[in-house]
């Protein structure tokens, strides 16, 4: 810039150091008992996506929260969660946090599920509900995950006995991400995404512990 003496001076931008940027994050609940309307209402706020107005957090209309996934260490803390805005509007979610009673893998799944409905979902190919929230905390490995609830959805994992039906519809799903991304130079700038070989090697390692049933897989 040239100041009013004809002389170039620059600018500094002060950047914020990384305990600010802590303390800007809002609280992650360790469990169903912390999800309140309030702890929702504050990463709901910042959300670029939702549009619905606040979550009314009267004592006397209290959110109903029902677990829907416990098949697995994944499903297992998957909630839908009921409310009402402050509109008066009846809303209905989908909230998705850590289970810490889990496998060691299920971190590592966790962290990559956050990874997709928050950089990913838009652009991956396939279909997803629409993620207002995803967060994941790296020091106590808490997440939390909020979606639009779709009235036909479920809750499935590899562990369930899918029907026909469904193993169609998932790999169509699957069939129509890969060939977006298939040889795509795009994927380099995806730092975060693991590649086809460290899944493979990490696949190969839960069937050589025994963590996966190779037969129980045939016979499904």
């Amino acid at each position: 810039e040239i100041n009013s003496e004809g002389l170039k001076r620059s600018h500094s931008i002060a950047q914020p150091d990384q305990e600010s940027i802590l303390l800007s994050i809002p609280p992650l609940p360790a469990s169903a008992v912390d999800l309140t309307a309030e702890l929702l209402n504050q990463h709901l706020s910042v959300s670029s996506k939702w549009r619905f107005g606040s979550l009314e957090s009267k004592q006397s209309l209290p959110l109903e929260i029902v677990p829907l996934g416990e098949i697995d260490s994944m499903s297992r803390s998957v909630f839908k969660v009921t409310g009402q805005l402050v509109s008066g509007k009846p809303m209905t979610l989908i909230v998705k946090l850590r289970n810490f009673s889990g496998s060691p893998t299920a971190q590592s799944g966790s962290r990559h599920e956050v990874i997709f409905y928050r950089d990913l979902a838009d652009i991956a190919g396939v279909d997803s509900p629409e993620a207002y929230v995803a967060v994941y905390d790296d020091e106590t490995n808490r997440m939390l995950v909020v979606l639009e609830y779709l009235e036909d959805g479920e809750v499935s994992t590899i562990d369930t006995n899918l029907d026909m039906n469904q193993i169609d519809r998932i790999t169509t799903a699957l069939a129509g991400m890969h060939a977006k991304w298939w040889n795509s130079p795009e994927l380099a700038k995806l730092s975060q995404v693991r590649t086809f070989e460290q899944v493979m090697e990490g696949g190969a390692k839960r069937f050589a512990s025994g963590a996966f049933s190779g037969h129980r897989f045939l016979e499904q």
